[in-house]
């Protein structure tokens, strides 16, 4: 992990999850597919989409650790692919959406992806830092990106039950309602990745 996250801001927590112990005959988790050692089509397929499309030249040790299933690994690339890749929300902020539900499930590898995604979009450190201490309140953010953010953690703590004054808020600031509906989908992703990486036990990439 670069070191300049835990220098200038201050986060923590980027250390490797710690494998599951072997206990009676169990194999030791994760077990991560090597780029050259693939020989799946399907799995074929979707690192090389991944390696193209994501925006780190490699495959992240999440998809690593799907290819054991390749429809698994497929279907969750395909809901990258429509929630974070595609749509009218810019990239930064859903990564920014990440890096907030990371801190809300407590889970450092989805936190370290959504940094190193920020920080190649030249999302400032201090703004990061506040972030990941659950801050939405700065001058560094939009009204509209504090708007989306403010209503992706509404989603997320009230699991889907938003009230009629977060519709409002978002609205204000010219949200429209597709858009809403995309903001849903990214909070379903991280939410599916964060709960994934903590059964799987994903160890945070090294870049």
């Amino acid at each position: 992990m670069p070191r300049f996250f835990a220098k200038n801001c201050e986060l923590r927590a980027y250390s490797h999850a710690e494998p599951v112990r072997s206990t009676r005959g169990m194999s030791s988790l994760p077990l991560m597919q090597s780029r050259r050692a693939v020989t799946d089509p399907l799995v074929r397929v979707v690192f090389s989409e991944i390696e193209s499309e994501l925006g780190f030249d490699l495959v992240p040790n999440i998809f690593r650790v799907m290819a054991a299933v390749p429809e698994i690994l497929d279907a969750h690339w395909c809901h990258v692919r429509a929630a974070l890749l595609r749509g009218d929300i810019d990239r930064k902020t859903k990564d920014m959406i990440g890096l907030m539900l990371s801190v809300v499930h407590a889970t450092p590898y989805t936190r370290a992806l959504c940094l190193q995604s920020l920080t190649r979009r030249g999302v400032d450190f201090d703004v990061m830092g506040l972030l990941v201490r659950g801050e939405l309140h700065m001058g560094a953010l939009s009204k509209r990106e504090t708007a989306i953010l403010r209503f992706a953690r509404a989603i997320a703590l009230r699991d889907g039950k938003v009230r009629d004054e977060d519709y409002v808020a978002v609205y204000d600031v010219g949200v429209t309602f597709p858009e809403t509906l995309e903001i849903a989908s990214v909070v379903e992703l991280f939410t599916s990745l964060d709960r994934f990486a903590e059964v799987a036990r994903v160890p945070v990439d090294l870049w």
